[in-house]
């Protein structure tokens, strides 16, 4: 699954989404996707290595 799926599905059902645990350039990556999408944002939480990306609307 990728970041722009679960983008498109968080701003479809307005249900905030947790991502699997991953390292710190992927979670990035995420990051980037998610700040495309103005409606949306997306945080880190967690400590390494199971630090996780958390998409929501705002």
């Amino acid at each position: 699954e990728n970041a722009r799926e679960v983008a498109e599905r968080v701003r479809s059902t307005g249900t905030e989404e947790r991502l699997d645990p991953m390292n710190a350039y992927e979670r990035k990556l995420v990051h980037d996707v998610i700040a495309d999408f103005d409606e949306l944002e997306s945080s880190s939480e967690g400590v390494d290595p199971d630090r996780f990306v958390v998409v929501r609307v705002l």
